[in-house]
């Protein structure tokens, strides 16, 4: 199968996303198994605070089981890069084609916080994951996008400015 996105608990443990769902493997990729019909976009499985999350077209996705078992933590969304987290689980930053999302419940609701900026260049995503690069502090308040072959954004949240580095 083509592989979408993966994930990595440990030696022998790896999970990778597919059109078909989620495929596990507990013998360091010899032999793969279905385990859910979940459709991960997140081109990584993020491990953080004893749960794997992984962004899917359902949503964001979790398992507590090495990938298992998968279950939906709220509402779908189109988004294809992170997540990522803030204090806790139920603070988390995603970014879609036009910009960046926050939940601080878990996912179960998104709000618009920032768009992306102009990007020089002409490389346009067209699946998720795909030529860009965000990070997110959230002690600072402070977003970041870098796309290839492009300078790297920094927007202060709260604030009207944007600057490029």
């Amino acid at each position: 199968p083509e592989f979408t996105s993966l994930g990595i608990f440990d030696a022998h443990t790896l999970v990778a996303g597919t059109e078909t769902g989620i495929l596990r493997s507990t013998d360091a990729g010899r032999t793969w198994a279905k385990t859910s019909p979940f459709h991960p976009v997140g081109r990584l499985a993020v491990y953080f605070k004893s749960t794997t999350y992984w962004l899917a077209k359902e949503g964001i996705i979790t398992s507590q089981d090495k990938g298992a078992t998968w279950h939906q933590n709220g509402a779908a969304l189109d988004a294809g890069w992170g997540p990522l987290f803030g204090k806790d689980s139920r603070h988390l930053v995603v970014a879609d084609f036009q910009g960046f999302l926050q939940s601080t419940d878990g996912g179960r609701s998104w709000k618009r916080i920032a768009s992306l900026p102009p990007f020089a260049g002409g490389l346009i995503p067209k699946l998720p994951g795909q030529f860009l690069s965000i990070a997110w502090d959230p002690n600072a308040n402070l977003l970041y996008a870098s796309r290839m072959g492009s300078a790297t954004y920094r927007l202060q949240l709260g604030a009207n400015s944007q600057t490029s580095h």
